[in-house]
């Protein structure tokens, strides 16, 4: 059996008509601007913490080898350049877990404040609508056999994020998956999903199911 890969997301805008396609293109451009803003931020706060253990373990040896508190330099990175072409130097400073966590809280506001003003006033106020044009992969059934005659069949349901019971809003998702299997449920990464794209007699995918992606509501963007 040859295999057939498939989307972790469908894009299905160049599938409308142009009308349609005018509606939802500013809308997913933003979308995926937001993401990978929201990317860099990731990568961002994972050098400093990186950078910030480095420092407390380099700090740690020197105290190890009998060095004072005081007398220990505290790491130095660029700041901005003087008027003379030289580049001034600062201490680091390295945000907590919470300033990263109001941050982030904030700019998500922003971001979807600014998505929400870009769908269609039309497109809004119909509930059964995708706003974006893009759909992401949600189920699986799957098949594993020689033949669609015969074989056994099991299917996966992408995990939810838990419910805060302060909020009563969903957390972020953390990208695993429920595999049922007969009678037996287990979790699972993604990159099993990715293996499913067939090929010999292993499990491959033979239904997908796929749902808008959701989008900010108007009481989401209320401050």
């Amino acid at each position: 059996m040859r295999k057939v890969t498939f989307p972790a997301e469908l894009d299905v805008v160049e599938f409308c008509t142009d009308t349609l396609r005018k509606q939802l293109v500013p809308v997913r451009d933003k979308l995926r601007d937001i993401r990978k803003e929201e990317e860099d931020v990731t990568r961002a706060r994972k050098r400093q913490k990186m950078a910030h253990k480095q420092e407390e373990d380099r700090k740690a040896d020197l105290r190890a080898n009998g060095a004072d508190d005081k007398k220990i330099p505290t790491k130095r990175k660029e700041g901005e350049k003087k008027s003379n072409g030289d580049t001034e130097m600062t201490d680091a400073v390295y945000k907590t877990d919470a300033e990263y966590d109001a941050e982030r809280a904030a700019s998500i506001h922003a971001a979807k404040k600014e998505l929400y003003s870009l769908i269609n006033p039309s497109l809004a106020s119909d509930e059964g609508a995708n706003k974006c044009g893009i759909y992401e992969l949600r189920g699986l059934v799957t098949h594993q056999g020689a033949s669609a005659d015969s074989g056994h069949y099991t299917s996966y349901v992408k995990k939810q994020g838990a419910i805060d019971p302060k909020t009563g809003s969903r957390k972020d998702e953390d990208g695993k998956w429920w595999w049922f299997n007969d009678d037996k449920v287990s979790e699972v990464d993604a990159e099993k999903i990715e293996s499913l794209s067939g090929g010999g007699e292993s499990h491959s995918a033979l239904i997908l199911l796929y749902r808008a992606i959701d989008l900010p509501t108007a009481e989401d963007v209320k401050d």
